[in-house]
C-alpha cells in the first residue's frame, strides 16, 4: 500500500542566503500598527514627557519585532507551523497595539499581559527548537531563559502600582536583552551561523515607516487648508524623510547588505531604532484632524503649525 505521508521538506542550508518572505513583510506592517499607535500618543502629548514615553514604548515594541525577526533569521523554514506562530505573534501584537489607543497609563495593565504572553510564546518557539536540534540546544535554552526571565518580570508587574509598574517593564527588557543576547553568545558552545537577511529586515521595515510618515506630511497639509506655512514646514518634512532615506539606503546600506546572523544585528537594531524614531517623532508633529482647532481671530504661524494647532476649520 502506498504511504500517504508526505515527506518532510528539507531545512535550509544555512550557509545560503534567503529573501524575506510576503509572511514577513505582512508581519512587519502588523508592527508598524503598533508604531502608528505610539505616534498618536506623541501627537496627543509633544512634552519632553510625552517624548520620553513614546521612546520607552519603542524600544519595547521594537525589541519584541527584532526579537521574532531574529528568530525567524535563525530558525524559520517557512513551513506551516512557522507560519501559524507568526500569525498568531501579528494577532498579539495587533492586540497590544490596540491597548495603546487610550494611553498606557489607562491600559498599563492589559499591555503588561498582551506583552509578556508575546515573551512566552518566543520562549516556546526558542524552547522547541533547542528540543529538536541537540547542535543549536544550549544556545536556544538559554534565548528561552531570557524570554522567560523578562516574561516573569512583565507579569511581576502588575503586582505594583505605577510608575513603579513602567520600573519593571525596563528592568524586564535589560534582563531580557542582556540573557537573550549577549549572555547567549557568550555561554553558549555552539551559536547557530548562516547568511542573515536581517539587514533586509530592516530595510523593509524602515521604508514602510517612511510611508506612513510621508502620509502624514500630506495629510497634515490637507487637513491645515493648504495654509502656507503648513506647505513650508510640510516640505520640510519631506525633506526630512528623505534625508533619512539617503542616509540610510544610499549612504549606508549597500556597505553592510549582507552579513553572518548575530554581526549585523544588534548593531542594525540600536541605529534603525533612533532612524525609525526620529522619522516619527517628525511625522507625528503633524494634526490630524478635528482634534485640533485654532481659536478664531489668532493666526497660523509656523510656530503653532508646527505643533499640529492650526486647522482649516476654526471653531
Amino acid at each position: 500500500m502506498e504511504s500517504r505521508v508526505r515527506p518532510v521538506p528539507a531545512a535550509r542550508d544555512p550557509a545560503a542566503g534567503r529573501r524575506s518572505s510576503w509572511l514577513e513583510l505582512f508581519f512587519d506592517l502588523v508592527f508598524v500598527v503598533a508604531v502608528f499607535q505610539l505616534g498618536e500618543l506623541l501627537n496627543d502629548d509633544p512634552s519632553a514627557g510625552g517624548v520620553l514615553v513614546f521612546a520607552g514604548l519603542l524600544t519595547t515594541i521594537w525589541w519584541l519585532w527584532f526579537s521574532f525577526s531574529y528568530f525567524a533569521d535563525l530558525f524559520d523554514d517557512d513551513r506551516p507551523p512557522s507560519r501559524f506562530v507568526q500569525l498568531v505573534a501579528m494577532l498579539g501584537v495587533l492586540a497590544l497595539a490596540a491597548s495603546l489607543d487610550r494611553g498606557v497609563a489607562d491600559e498599563s495593565g492589559r499591555f503588561a499581559v498582551l506583552y509578556g504572553l508575546l515573551l512566552l510564546l518566543l520562549t516556546g518557539m526558542y524552547g522547541l527548537v533547542g528540543w529538536r536540534r541537540a547542535a543549536a540546544r544550549e544556545f536556544c535554552w538559554w534565548n528561552a531563559a531570557g524570554f522567560v526571565l523578562g516574561a516573569a518580570l512583565w507579569f511581576g508587574s502588575l503586582l505594583v502600582p505605577t510608575p513603579a509598574r513602567y520600573a519593571l517593564w525596563a528592568v524586564g527588557l535589560a534582563v531580557n536583552a542582556a540573557v537573550a543576547g549577549p549572555l547567549a553568545y557568550a555561554r553558549a558552545g555552539q551559536a547557530p551561523v548562516q547568511q542573515s537577511h536581517m539587514p533586509e529586515r530592516f530595510g523593509l521595515f524602515t521604508i514602510v515607516v517612511l510611508g506612513e510618515a510621508v502620509l502624514a506630511v500630506a495629510n497634515g497639509i490637507g487637513e491645515t487648508g493648504w495654509r502656507p506655512a503648513a506647505v513650508v514646514i510640510g516640505i520640510g518634512g519631506f525633506v526630512i524623510a528623505c534625508g533619512i532615506w539617503w542616509v540610510y539606503f544610499a549612504s549606508t546600506f549597500p556597505r553592510r547588505a549582507t552579513g553572518r546572523s548575530g554581526e549585523a544585528g544588534p548593531s542594525w537594531s540600536a541605529a534603525t531604532s533612533t532612524r525609525t524614531g526620529t522619522c516619527w517623532c517628525t511625522a507625528r508633529s503633524w494634526p490630524r484632524g478635528s482634534p485640533w482647532r485654532w481659536p478664531p481671530g489668532r493666526p497660523c504661524t509656523a510656530a503653532t503649525a508646527w505643533r499640529g494647532r492650526c486647522s482649516a476649520a476654526a471653531s
